[in-house]
């Protein structure tokens, strides 16, 4: 009979183990249940103790380095941030405000001069001269970048009404070059017709 269980009866029944030895199945069970698959298929395809060691080692600092990878995307994102093109100063400062919570999150704080300085070199040309009226009126040391949006969000009407007086500009350019184009061809056709003759 051996030592690790003890059958009663007859050969239908379940196997128990010593009493002693109860508990330390118990725990290995626990301990086998409370650890995900996923965790463990990277350990269990390991042959070697030192491997077994080493794989158990990048599991653990695994968060680490994902936490580093992740600082570091959130900084990159901060230092490569513009506004892109055809974006609402509404749109530009809320992508400035998620990245800068982001970087909260991670343990960076942005002083208001650096993040004022960040949303007005950032935002769209045509907000570039409130931007730098914003600059030479106000201490962007002393503001935040609340109060810096709520003065762009006033000059809202202006900024579209240039953007309205631009966009006929572009049309009446566009219709000018268009028959431009079409009395270039209208010679060339002239002049081809002529060398034929």
């Amino acid at each position: 009979m051996s030592r690790d269980v003890i059958t009663i009866g007859s050969t239908m029944r379940i196997t128990l183990l010593y009493q002693g030895e109860y508990s330390l199945w118990r725990e290995r069970y626990l301990l086998i249940q409370g650890l995900l698959n996923d965790i463990n298929s990277p350990i269990d395809n390991n042959d070697v103790a030192q491997e077994l060691w080493d794989a158990l080692e990048r599991q653990m600092y695994g968060f680490k380095y994902g936490e580093q990878d992740r600082l570091a995307a959130i900084l990159y994102e901060y230092n490569t941030f513009k506004a892109t093109d055809r974006e609402d100063v509404l749109d530009t400062y809320t992508r400035t405000l998620q990245v800068t919570n982001e970087l909260k999150k991670c343990g960076y704080k942005k002083d208001n001069c650096e993040l004022n300085f960040k949303f007005l070199n950032n935002v769209l040309p045509e907000w570039k001269q409130y931007g730098t009226l914003i600059r030479q009126t106000k201490n962007l040391i002393d503001i935040d970048i609340d109060y810096v949006y709520n003065i762009l969000k006033q000059n809202q009407g202006d900024v579209n009404d240039v953007d309205s007086d631009n966009q006929v500009l572009l049309a009446e350019d566009q219709a000018r070059m268009e028959s431009s184009s079409d009395s270039d061809q209208e010679l060339s056709t002239n002049m081809v017709f002529m060398d034929k003759m």
